[in-house]
């Protein structure tokens, strides 16, 4: 049996970069690497997507090692809190 099934996931994050990512020399640097980012909303934006896409602990190029809050480390540049998760699931016949 086969059947098709729709995920719909909404998660919100608390998200900490630290500030030395966040400068203009940094955003530029990052535009011109890994891809474009018009300003800090976009990086963050790219952060989150990043976090989510790998289900937690992940390394986002240019940013370097996201870890969640209580996971600390000298190397960690992004840290993250998951606040909230929502999820349905529907099952088509």
């Amino acid at each position: 049996m086969k059947r098709k099934v729709t995920v719909i996931t909404e998660n919100e994050y608390e998200i900490e970069i630290d500030d030395e990512l966040l400068t203009e020399e940094s955003l530029n640097e990052f535009s011109s690497t890994i891809f474009k980012v018009d300003d800090i909303d976009e990086l963050f934006e790219t952060s989150a997507y990043q976090i989510d896409y790998c289900n937690g602990e992940c390394f986002i190029e240019g940013l370097g090692q996201a870890r969640e809050y209580y996971n600390k480390g000298k190397d960690v540049k992004v840290r993250y809190k998951l606040i909230h998760e929502e999820f349905s699931v529907n099952v088509h016949k």
